[in-house]
């Protein structure tokens, strides 16, 4: 995975607020490129009640470890990424930095701001959503491995609820690139029923000028953050 520095960084969205003053546990990157994470508290995660997920340290979360191929494996997981960088020969991997992660209360100071960008997608119509389970995890600090200087911070929020007056449960996701000082060559982002090796279907978010301005688009009218709507999971 080749890393691209940006040279003109810059916080384009504003944060959700995040650290362990908000509730937020978190978890320091090492070398090991992914760690499996007991939560304090169940996370819904497409309709799937878990308590526990596996952190990648370039920007993904899932069910199950990316790096196992088995049939079993594959069938289970779902990985949900706003940076998930591919590997290759020449792989670097983050390894500085740190991750923080909540289930979002409707009585959280975070729950209004996640609640408000969804409803500014273009699913939502303009409609009031009726968010019942966020999740928020915040990739903090994230340090270039070519350049220990470069930090990008992004949020990944996936929540599940209702649109309008619909009885139809839908799913979200919000990327939230607020700082992004480097970027991996090539990366994923969006929803994927897969592992490194063996994808089975996946949505992945349309970037209207690519990976190189993702910080300075938006499918929602705020520069940096995307919201995609899912209904039962991923077709």
């Amino acid at each position: 995975m080749k890393l691209t520095p940006v040279l003109l960084a810059s916080a384009q969205a504003a944060s959700y607020l995040h650290g362990k003053s908000n509730g937020d546990s978190v978890h320091a990157l090492d070398g090991s490129g992914q760690t499996k994470i007991p939560l304090a508290s169940n996370a819904d995660i497409f309709g799937v009640s878990t308590d526990i997920l596996w952190f990648q340290n370039n920007g993904a979360i899932s069910f199950e470890s990316t790096t196992d191929s088995s049939p079993d494996s594959v069938a289970r997981n779902l990985v949900v990424a706003s940076l998930w960088g591919t590997s290759g020969s020449d792989a670097l991997s983050p390894s500085s930095g740190k991750i923080f992660y909540r289930n979002v209360a409707s009585s959280d100071s975070a729950f209004a701001d996640i609640k408000a960008d969804i409803e500014a997608s273009t699913e939502a119509n303009g409609e009031s959503v009726n968010l019942q389970d966020v999740f928020l995890v915040t990739y903090k600090n994230i340090a270039n491995p070519a350049d220990s200087s470069q930090l990008n911070t992004y949020q990944t929020v996936v929540a599940t609820g209702l649109i309008g007056s619909s009885a139809s449960t839908k799913h979200f996701v919000v990327h939230n690139f607020s700082t992004m000082a480097w970027k991996p060559d090539f990366a994923n982002i969006g929803v994927f029923a897969a592992n490194e090796e063996a994808e089975q279907c996946h949505s992945e978010l349309s970037l209207p000028s690519g990976l190189a301005n993702l910080e300075n688009d938006s499918n929602i009218g705020e520069n940096g953050k995307y919201v995609q709507v899912y209904s039962q999971g991923l077709e």
